[in-house]
């Protein structure tokens, strides 16, 4: 048997052929014991060029798969394997009022915390000046009775991006210390070494923040740490799901003015600010191009653009491309989700467990670091998706119930705060001398002249320093892959 936890915070990778199967936490072994495993998925690739990670069960390989999250594997003495969903939530956990889900929320988190604190060793905690991660921390710093507790963070020196001032703030409302450094440019070298820990290609920028903190984690002795992840995902934090909304009011729009307005958006001039009003608006017009819009609002290269950068796509059609999601949302509709709901567990079935999950697991791992998730406590997961969307967020409010529970134990700052996430200044990285590096390790890189337009990949980064276009999420998909 093989069987994987229910939500996929750990990998699990096999290889089945008629003599063997081979099965691993990592792709590298299985490589290693079948050679002829190395052929490129190109649906993979595809989806990794639109939305900056590879779905699973896909892996970035044809012969290797992933196991889904709930899953287990039986493999029978003649040979047959078979696979079997061994985790089925619980959804009826309704409660009658706002009210109570708040109370009966706020017990779950903190418990969760609790069952965690488990260890024959020191634990830390992720304080990035978010609420989620606030949240966390506070009732571990009240719950753990270690004396002399750390908490540590990353900053910036680009001011739009940095949070640690609200860590701060924070950690003293905590009464715990709090370790900060300061993510300057990286190296080309430096980049060269973190994308060599990874077994598949992972476009999100953030991984780079997330090896520096767990190597900071590292260096401090500590072997166990508490994060955040999970709970946008849970409870409706990413303006993403705002934009549903304005959607429905763009669909029903005449042809003639949404023509109109897109031509007069488009011009808005390009920043390379944090998650910028030019950024959001061309985001949101791009996805409403295709269906359905959700998975769109954060894609990278459009699905015709994916193609022109990566002609092996070609032959992939747009249907083969949003399998994954298609798949969730049906399986949401089998659970009578509304809308709103269905979004979230999009989200969760798709951007938390190919994009962040991996992200926090091979970073943490690369530095012996076991991360934990209190968020991801299937009695969270099942009460959240119980209960309606408007106690989680609203089209006015994003995660509204963790900020009630945050009023209390939160600094004010933070609940007033806008969201920033663990986003990397990386438009001004290509407009500096790793930039140049960059290009030139991706033009000169026979990977990418078998597979890709290069020509179009140059004129990415002279549109990109022109400030034409912000390509650094296009540019920095492609630099990932060829450095993985």
């Amino acid at each position: 048997f093989l069987c994987r936890d229910r939500f996929g915070v750990k990998p699990l990778f096999y290889k089945y052929d008629s003599r063997n199967l081979i099965f691993s936490s990592e792709l590298t072994p299985i490589i290693f014991l079948s050679p002829d495993s190395d052929l490129i998925d190109y649906h993979s690739l595809y989806r990794f060029l639109v939305f900056w990670y590879v779905c699973e069960p896909d892996t970035i390989y044809k012969k290797i798969k992933s196991l889904n999250p709930g899953h287990f594997l039986a493999i029978k003495s003649t040979g047959k394997i078979s696979l079997h969903e061994w985790w089925k939530p619980n959804f009826n956990k309704k409660v009658e009022s706002k009210k109570e889900f708040i109370n009966n929320l706020s017990y779950l988190i903190k418990d969760s915390v609790n069952l965690r604190l488990l260890s024959d060793v020191p634990i830390t905690s992720l304080l990035s000046g978010g609420i989620d991660s606030g949240i966390v921390t506070y009732f571990w710093s009240q719950l753990s009775s270690e004396a002399n507790k750390e908490s540590f963070t990353l900053g910036f020196e680009e001011k739009s991006y940095d949070e640690s001032s609200l860590a701060r703030k924070q950690a003293d409302k905590c009464n715990i210390s709090l370790k900060d450094s300061i993510l300057k440019t990286p190296s080309f070298e430096d980049l060269h070494f973190l994308y060599s820990r990874i077994d598949q290609p992972l476009g999100n920028s953030s991984f780079v923040g997330s090896m520096r903190l767990f190597e900071s984690v590292s260096k401090n002795s500590y072997k166990v740490c508490l994060t955040g992840d999970g709970a946008d995902e849970i409870f409706g934090g990413y303006p993403t799901y705002q934009m549903y909304n304005l959607s429905r009011f763009w669909d029903k729009m005449p042809r003639f003015f949404q023509k109109k307005f897109s031509n007069i958006f488009k011009n808005i001039p390009v920043s390379f600010s944090l998650i910028s009003f030019d950024y959001k608006i061309k985001q949101f017009l791009k996805s409403t191009e295709f269906e359905p819009h959700h998975p769109f609002y954060r894609s990278i290269f459009t699905p015709d653009l994916a193609k022109i950068v990566c002609p092996s796509c070609n032959d992939i059609s747009y249907e083969q491309l949003i399998k994954p999601f298609k798949t969730s949302l049906e399986k949401s509709a089998g659970r009578n989700f509304s809308k709103e709901n269905a979004n979230l567990q999009l989200d969760f079935d798709t951007f938390l467990l190919n994009d962040h999950l991996p992200k926090i697991d091979r970073s943490s791992m690369a530095y012996g670091v076991e991360a934990r998730n209190p968020y991801l406590d299937y009695r969270i997961y099942e009460f959240a998706y119980s209960n309606p969307h408007y106690y989680k967020y609203s089209i006015l409010s994003l995660k509204k119930s963790l900020k009630k529970i945050g009023n209390n134990i939160l600094h004010k700052d933070i609940l007033s705060s806008k969201k920033k996430g663990l986003t990397l200044p990386i438009a001004n990285w290509i407009n500096s001398d790793l930039g140049v590096e960059l290009e030139n390790n991706i033009l000169s890189s026979d990977f990418a002249k078998n597979i890709f337009n290069c020509d179009y990949i140059n004129q990415l980064f002279t549109d990109h320093r022109s400030m034409v276009k912000d390509n650094s999420r296009e540019i920095w998909a492609i630099n990932s892959l060829i450095l993985w």
